[in-house]
């Protein structure tokens, strides 16, 4: 039986020029968009996070590419534990589950003391919630039917006490407003969630002649990447070809 989920996690980006940013100032929460059905009501706005897939590099191939980039950084499941990450609760909007949760939405603006209260929670937890399946946009582009559960994906959300329960969450007209939206990811970017090279197991590139400006780069990007730490994350660089190619 072939492993379903791996010691690693994955977070794929679409430029080696982000990826170098990862390994120089750590992962950087954004606000990401998320429209999630339940039954008849829509709930529509952005939060912040940082994602990643709980998918081994056998099973890695449709992820990569054109959906989500070329290059990412794979991460030991120990850390990501220790950092608080949870996979994400996959809602069918047809499912008892749904109809609960929907439930609570209404109930949270029934009175301005049940909305104050209930909506920080309802918000904590819809953090974590994604549609089982739906269309993605991608830039200008559409793509219909969609299966997120696929993706297996993790999530890490800023903790709400380290935000004073601000800047978690965007209206869809917020987050549309490119200053708004530029201006509350800069506020929560500063949020970092960190590492040390020996939690890194996989550095993800294009191709075999990009290696040569990793090794250029790595020896310059970080105090705390000695010598012998770049030598042994230059044994862990990987490129998407290889991956395409052998697993």
């Amino acid at each position: 039986m072939g492993v379903i989920s791996s010691e690693s996690i994955f977070h794929f980006t679409r430029s080696k020029d982000k990826l170098l940013s990862i390994l120089k100032n750590e992962f950087q929460p954004h606000f990401c968009f998320e429209r999630c059905v339940l039954g008849n009501r829509v709930i529509k706005g952005a939060y912040p996070m940082v994602c990643f897939c709980d998918i081994p590099l056998s099973q890695v191939k449709e992820h990569i590419g054109e959906h989500y980039g070329d290059y990412g950084i794979g991460m030991s499941k120990r850390w990501a534990e220790k950092k608080g990450l949870n996979p994400v609760l996959y809602i069918k909007k047809t499912s008892h589950l749904a109809a609960h949760i929907k439930a609570l939405v209404e109930i949270s603006r029934s009175t301005e003391e049940l909305k104050t209260n209930m909506q920080k929670t309802l918000i904590s937890i819809l953090r974590y919630v994604k549609p089982f399946e739906g269309n993605y946009l991608r830039g200008e582009k559409i793509q219909d039917k969609i299966k997120f559960y696929d993706e297996r994906e993790l999530r890490y959300v800023p903790p709400p006490e380290t935000t004073n329960n601000r800047h978690l969450f965007l209206t869809t007209e917020q987050y549309k407003n490119s200053k708004i939206r530029g201006q509350f990811d800069s506020i929560i970017g500063q949020l970092r969630l960190s590492f040390e090279p020996d939690d890194i197991r996989y550095i993800i590139i294009k191709d075999e002649d990009e290696i040569s400006s990793i090794v250029h780069e790595l020896p310059r990007i970080k105090e705390k990447y000695s010598y012998g730490t770049v030598q042994k994350l230059l044994t862990r660089i990987i490129t998407t070809e290889q991956i395409k190619r052998d697993f």
